[in-house]
């Protein structure tokens, strides 16, 4: 079990997004704080991999500073990341989610692309992208198509994007040393304009 602070603290009627990686395919990581609310938009588990990453997604209700994630088994140093994001304006509840797609996973290569979203639903949404990676830090990490990359640690970088038309994401993860990899991505529709908020980075 792991606690992470969230800073700064949650805004009521804001939404908290959390990719959370785990270098094993056979483990479950889960958030536990908040006990309820949270939805799972993404388990990104490709085969033979080794690694998972799984994007949820909580409405705020005002006040969080921590939340709590827990794996089914002890995990080794660096085996776990979570990237967390606040965001305004998206629609509330468990249909903001909008394209959700997971990538094969690849060995030995210095980029990765998340795979094609394909046609978004309204043209307003926002993306959160992120790569694994199979060692230490890749080196130089980056993301193109204007991805803004938000947290990064030992294992995994995430990065978002703010639309504005229904065009097709498929954004590229890029770094330096050559590494076993996959992505991700998941699109939010926006009720009205957002912010986004990096508000928590974490390894252990």
């Amino acid at each position: 079990t792991k606690t992470i602070t969230l800073s700064p603290a949650g805004t009521a009627g804001n939404k908290l997004i959390v990719v959370a990686t785990i270098f094993s395919n056979t483990q479950t990581l889960a958030p536990t704080t908040p006990a309820s609310g949270w939805t799972l938009d993404l388990d990104a588990n490709p085969a033979s991999s080794g690694q998972r990453m799984r994007w949820y997604s909580l409405d705020l209700v005002g006040g969080e500073t921590t939340i709590t994630f827990t794996t089914s088994d002890s995990p080794t140093t660096h085996d776990i990341g979570i990237h967390a994001y606040e965001v305004s304006g998206l629609v509330a509840d468990s249909t903001a989610a909008d394209k959700a797609v997971g990538s094969t996973f690849s060995g030995g290569v210095t980029s990765k692309a998340t795979g094609t979203t394909g046609t978004l639903s309204q043209a307003d949404e926002i993306a959160i992208a992120c790569v694994m990676i199979n060692g230490s830090s890749g080196g130089s990490e980056a993301w193109d198509s204007s991805f803004n990359i938000g947290t990064t640690n030992v294992r995994s970088w995430a990065a978002y994007l703010i639309v504005a038309a229904t065009t097709a994401l498929n954004p590229t993860a890029s770094w330096t040393t050559s590494r076993s990899v996959h992505a991700g991505i998941v699109t939010y529709k926006m009720a009205s304009d957002s912010t986004v908020t990096p508000s928590a980075d974490a390894s252990w």
